[in-house]
């Protein structure tokens, strides 16, 4: 169905300032470049290299640099080490972190990290400073510091400001922690002491205890030693013997603690360190966290008000031309709210109530319109200031009372219509993604649908787009980047990607620890994280696991889900179960072992492989999932995400979620994953004062041009919309060219956004999708 495009007034593009950079780009030759920058001397290399990333820059500005067609990071990766590093140093911190960090194609880890140790320390520290800013990069900027030598990271921290330092710190491994501490001189290292321990609240003195107790014992002491016979009697006080629960993997930590009694749970979360406590309670239901803090407070008010303190996550964001210190996350307020006015705790006030990104949206002007069956249309123009100046944006809404319409979680392609990676080459032949005409009708062919059409055939109110799966867009990213997919087991076209339920029936179990939009059979609606508890084999054995995603100790079951990567290294010691689609298909005894992109790996120690006993390849298991059972039993379930809104408060969190980086090691079936840049068209649902809320912010598509109607949004705005909007809970749905919102109107079916287009369609034409939520006028 075509929708009409709207005027965007966003003033005149230069479009052949676009088509001349564009057509440069292209017919830049990467090795070629190369040789000039070798053969040229500092001053004109170093104007190379920033010619090269301004222009990339200006492209990406204009949405016009398509994925994968970026120059830049081939050439710095190829580059030599030391001939970069003489060029970078030349050059202007924002183009170096534009260079390295900025990208739609990642530079390895690895690289960055050499890099980053080769370029003047004081370089470093600057591009260091600059990224301690925002909610990603300063995530992305310790990944890389932890992993430098400890010489050269202790020589960049010793540079930088200690506010910074202290916000890079807060996302540093332990180990990471202590090596730089122990490196840096002593002064430097007392400063960020005290900036730890901050006013001596018990959470603050446990954690820098935990660093303190890490170190080398003549280091531990130097550092004591500086601090007042009163600071130093309280650290010391704080000592103590780790248990096993303070190693616990975190997600395990939840589900245990989910299923005790609430005076079980308060009991056991004594005995854990209150830095680890923290952890935990800042990712437990809220509910459950109220409860179990309710307790505590009539035994240890102290420290409940310094949990409740430390909750209010205060973080730096981009904010024009200075940042500006606001709240980002205060998971404190919610869980408050739950204990009453009788639990004997009394906090600081930590700062502003609400979480606030440097924009407001949603008070635009707005149109709306009643349909019936419970259902009203909202449409909001809005204008926000955003980090490239103004910009216009189209917003619909439709908002549903559940108590008069039905939701269906639905699929297009059937199990028995999928098809199996390596067959997609042979269907597609030569069709690409940039042949409109072609991709349609081998689309079609394969069972994707166009909303609008699916509900004006069954009867269904309104839809809205799904979540991932793997697609054509995936499988020619795949390509580019060099992934085998014929070897990644059990990999099909039109595979789920996380939790899905349809009419009682689970398709896709809750491999990634993503949130979910949930609808019970009694018809009650959630939005939460739901993830994978334990799997039952044929032959009647159940396999746990002691931790996620990390590199295996001796005797320990890990689990490998697609947010680690790959492959998984040999290991003569393991035997490999990879899972896909509920089934068995690969079991792999000391080998490399590569992970199903839509499914998992159990790596069992070599002693455990008797529970293997008479499991075959195919054979199906039962997966267990932490949805507690008391809320009822799933009639509908579709998992994406990143979850935005928890429990009132802003929440967007990748690592939680398992979002991986857009490189060479995965495919993370999202947009790139960052909170605060690239603007697109966004999907999402969420819940207020018992209603569900339906969402779609108009963009362009990813490299297709100036955007000529709205200009999408970045994650962090849309968290922020749908706080403005009032959510309880929020969850984003599929965007990109996928978003799409529909609802039956008094003049026909009608569209209400206006899609960005895809790979098979232009703007304004909806693409074909697999999943999607319909909504049926209940007739009981």
């Amino acid at each position: 169905m075509e929708v009409k495009e709207r005027p965007f007034r966003s003033g005149k593009i230069h479009s052949s300032r676009i088509t001349e950079i564009s057509a440069w780009l292209s017919q830049l030759d990467v090795s070629t470049f190369l040789q000039r920058l070798r053969q040229a001397c500092l001053s004109e290399a170093t104007e190379l290299l920033g010619d090269l990333i301004l222009k990339e820059q200006f492209l990406t500005e204009m949405n016009s640099l398509k994925a994968y067609a970026e120059k830049l990071p081939l050439v710095l990766e190829k580059l030599e080490a030391p001939l970069l590093s003489e060029i970078l140093n030349e050059l202007e911190t924002p183009l170096i972190r534009k260079a390295l960090f900025g990208n739609f194609r990642v530079v390895q880890h690895a690289r960055l990290v050499k890099i980053l140790e080769n370029i003047r320390p004081t370089k470093a520290a600057e591009v260091f400073l600059d990224m301690a800013v925002g909610i990603d990069l300063p995530k992305k900027a310790a990944k890389v510091l932890g992993d430098m030598a400890v010489a050269e990271a202790s020589l960049v921290v010793g540079l930088m400001d200690n506010t910074a330092i202290l916000r890079l710190f807060r996302e540093l491994k332990r180990t990471a922690q202590v090596r730089i501490m122990e490196e840096v001189d002593t002064q430097k290292a007392f400063e960020l002491c005290r900036l730890i321990l901050g006013d001596g609240n018990e959470v603050r003195v446990s954690r820098l205890v935990n660093i303190l107790n890490a170190m080398e014992k003549e280091r531990r002491f130097a550092l004591l030693s500086r601090f007042s016979p009163q600071v130093q009697q309280t650290l010391f006080r704080t000592e103590r013997v780790p248990g096993s629960w303070d190693y616990i993997n975190l997600k395990k930590a939840i589900a245990r603690l989910s299923n005790m009694s609430s005076i079980e749970a308060a009991e056991t979360l004594q005995m854990i360190n209150p830095e680890r406590q923290l952890e935990i309670l800042k990712r437990l239901d809220s509910g459950v966290a109220a409860e179990i803090l309710t307790i505590l407070a009539w035994q240890q008010p102290p420290t409940v008000a310094a949990l409740l303190e430390e909750m209010a996550e205060r973080i730096l964001i981009p904010n024009g031309e200075s940042p500006a210190e606001i709240m980002y996350s205060d998971r404190a307020i919610c869980i408050r709210e739950r204990m009453g006015v009788s639990a004997p705790v009394s906090v600081k006030d930590t700062g502003p109530i609400f979480s606030r990104y440097p924009c407001r949206s949603g008070w635009g002007v707005r149109r709306s319109k009643n349909l019936g069956h419970g259902i009203k249309t909202v449409h909001i123009e809005e204008t926000l200031k955003g980090k490239s100046g103004t910009k216009h944006i189209l917003i619909d809404l439709l908002e549903l009372d559940p108590t008069r319409c039905r939701l269906k979680c639905c699929r297009s392609i059937d199990e028995k219509d999928l098809v199996p990676v390596e067959q997609i080459e042979e269907r597609f032949r030569d069709t690409g993604r940039d042949d409109p005409v072609g991709t349609k009708a081998v689309f079609r062919k394969l069972g994707l649908v166009r909303l609008s059409e699916v509900v004006k055939n069954t009867g269904a109110v309104a839809g809205i787009n799904g979540g991932f799966y793997f697609d054509y867009g995936h499988y020619r990213d795949s390509q580019m980047i060099g992934l085998d997919l014929p070897g990644i087991p059990g990999l099909c076209y039109g595979d789920l990607v996380g939790w899905f339920v349809s009419d009682g029936i689970e398709y896709s179990p809750p491999v990634v620890n993503r949130t979910s939009l949930v609808v019970t059979r009694a018809g009650t609606i959630y939005i939460m994280k739901a993830f994978m508890t334990e799997i039952v084999l044929p032959n009647g054995n159940t396999l746990e696991w002691d931790e996620i995603n990390t590199r295996k100790e001796e005797n320990q079951t890990v689990l490998f889900n697609p947010g680690y990567g790959l492959i998984i290294d040999a290991n003569t010691h393991c035997i490999n179960i990879a899972i896909s689609r509920n089934r068995v298909h690969r079991i792999v005894s000391g080998g490399e072992t590569m992970i199903p992109i839509t499914g998992f790996v159990l790596s069992l120690p070599v002693a455990q492989r008797g529970l293997l006993e008479g499991v075959k390849i195919g054979d199906r298991v039962e997966i267990k999932n932490d949805f507690p059972g008391e809320l009822g039993e799933v009639e509908q379930a579709i998992s994406c995400g990143p979850q935005l809104v928890r429990d009132g408060q802003m929440e967007v969190d990748f690592d939680f979620e398992d979002f991986g980086e857009k490189d060479s090691l995965r495919v993370p079936f999202s947009l790139t994953r960052s909170v605060d840049i690239f603007d697109a068209a966004r999907s999402f649902v969420m819940l207020k004062e018992g209603k569900l809320h339906l969402g779609a912010v108009s963009g362009a598509l990813f490299g297709s041009g100036p955007p000529t109607v709205s200009a999408g949004m970045t994650f962090g705005e849309l968290a922020q919309l749908a706080m403005d909007l009032g959510a309880e809970q929020a969850l984003a749905l599929d965007g990109g060219g996928s978003s799409s919102i529909v609802a039956r109107t008094p003049e026909g079916v009608k569209v209400l956004n206006v899609p960005t287009g895809g790979s098979d369609v232009p703007q304004g034409i909806e693409r074909l999708i697999n999943t999607y939520c319909l909504f049926f006028p209940e007739t009981g």
